[in-house]
C-alpha cells in the first residue's frame, strides 16, 4: 500500500492511496493490478467536525477503519473481512465527542466500477449510478492513553443492480502461502 496524505494550511487535510492487488484473490479496479483506496480532500476547520469529499470509506468497525498495523489482533477476523465497508464517490461527514462519536457517508460505487453501467434493457431510471450510505455510531466511556473500552453500531445500506454479482467473500484468516482457494 503506498499512501500520500498531507495538509494544506491549517484546516485542509489530503489523502491518495494506491494498494496493490492481492494475489491470492486477483483482485483490482485498475488494469496493472493494483486499486485506487481513498483520495479525498478534507476540511477540518471546524472543533469537533470533519468533512471529506472524494473517495472516502464508507463507516464499518474497527478493522476496516485502522491499518493492518493497527488491528487488535494479529489477523482481520473472518466477519470483519468478509462484511467490511469500501470506499465510494461521495461525502463523509466524522464528529467526535468525549464518549460519543459518529460517521456517515453518502456514496456512489467507488472509481473503476462497473456497477453503475446501464446495462441496455434498464429502464432510463435504474441507469444511474445506485447510491449507498453508512453510519457508524461508537460509545467509549473509559479512554486514555493507555487503554480504551468502547462499542459501536453500524449501518449499511447499498442499492445492488445485479444480485448474480453479488457475493460475500473473504480470504482465510491465517495464511502461509499466496495461492488461491
Amino acid at each position: 500500500k503506498l499512501s500520500f496524505k498531507g495538509g494544506v494550511g491549517n484546516d485542509w487535510v489530503y489523502k491518495f492511496d494506491i494498494t496493490e492487488a492481492d494475489k491470492a484473490t486477483r483482485r483490482s479496479s485498475i488494469s496493472g493490478g493494483a486499486s485506487i483506496g481513498e483520495a479525498f480532500l478534507a476540511y477540518n476547520g471546524f472543533n469537533t467536525v470533519w468533512v471529506a469529499f472524494g473517495q472516502v470509506a464508507v463507516p464499518a468497525g474497527l478493522e476496516s477503519a485502522t491499518s493492518a498495523n493497527d488491528l487488535p489482533f494479529m489477523e482481520q477476523s473472518l466477519p470483519g473481512s468478509a462484511f467490511s465497508s469500501d470506499v465510494g464517490l461521495g461525502v463523509n461527514v466524522t464528529w467526535e465527542g468525549k464518549m460519543f462519536n459518529f460517521s456517515g457517508s453518502i456514496v456512489h460505487p467507488k472509481a473503476g466500477s462497473q456497477q453503475g453501467q446501464s446495462q441496455g434493457n434498464i429502464s432510463p431510471e435504474l441507469s444511474c449510478d445506485p447510491v449507498g450510505l453508512g453510519a457508524r455510531l461508537t460509545f467509549s466511556p473509559v479512554h486514555d492513553a493507555l487503554i480504551a473500552y468502547h462499542t459501536g453500531f453500524t449501518y449499511r445500506h447499498q442499492n445492488l443492480r445485479d444480485f448474480a454479482e453479488f457475493n460475500f467473500m473473504t480470504k482465510p484468516e491465517l495464511r502461509s502461502r499466496q495461492s488461491p482457494f
